[in-house]
């Protein structure tokens, strides 16, 4: 995807909607500086469900996922859509379902120390709490579904 299509994945993602027009900006050129795209083939497993924090992100720019938790029915989930942010607010920090590709994918991977980073640096305050907030309603509601 050409840098103008991954921008405007990222600024369809859920959380983005509650976010003022110039933090999603802001927000949406942080993600694309500390990510690198990738291609998940069908059947490529990027998250194992219990795996420790090890700190990675992903947006699902195209494509779609299969998500498989213990004692849930598998579901599907189109792009695009967070990944891995549920490990930023649940008190274990491990992963809480597997991942893979259910067609192939591209994704963007990140680190969240290198997204935090560079938010702390590049936001005010209440951005700052504005977009915590924002990826922690996004997160439970994963958790919930």
């Amino acid at each position: 995807m050409d840098s103008q299509q991954v921008r405007q994945a990222i600024l369809k993602l859920r959380f983005m909607g509650g976010l003022e027009s110039d933090l999603r900006a802001k927000v949406a050129e942080l993600i694309v500086r500390v990510a690198e795209q990738r291609s998940v083939p069908k059947g490529g497993i990027f998250i194992h469900e219990h795996e420790p924090n090890d700190d990675r992100g992903f947006v699902l720019l195209s494509g779609r996922i299969l998500v498989q938790k213990t004692g849930s029915p598998d579901t599907t989930c189109e792009a695009p859509e967070i990944l891995g942010e549920m490990q930023q607010f649940n008190p274990t920090h491990l992963r809480t379902a597997t991942i893979s590709g259910d067609v192939p994918c591209v994704v963007l991977r990140f680190h969240w120390s290198a997204f935090w980073n560079a938010v702390n640096q590049e936001l005010q305050p209440p951005q700052i709490e504005a977009l915590r907030k924002a990826l922690e309603m996004n997160a439970w509601e994963h958790f919930i579904n």
